[in-house]
């Protein structure tokens, strides 16, 4: 899926993809352009929010991941 239309056909959501296929951005109209990097193996390693919070998830189950300035010991997986 590319994007979303409302029922007036106006553009509500939009994702762009990278050649693999991974979620690189995500742009809505109520929160703007959310942008998700990827390490060299396809692990999710930052989500850049706009009006909230930036996640970056640290490598392996006993990495940190840091949540906007601060920090917690948990794995995340992330499913589709």
């Amino acid at each position: 899926m590319t994007n979303k239309l409302d029922q007036r056909g106006a553009e509500i959501l939009r994702y762009k993809y990278d050649p693999d296929s991974r979620l690189t951005n995500r742009w809505s109209t109520a929160k703007g352009d959310t942008a998700f990097s990827y390490d060299a193996v396809a692990n999710l390693t930052f989500i850049n929010y706009p009006v909230s919070p930036d996640v970056t998830f640290g490598g392996g189950t006993t990495s940190p991941a840091s949540f906007g300035g601060w920090s917690s010991a948990f794995a995340f997986y992330l499913t589709m």
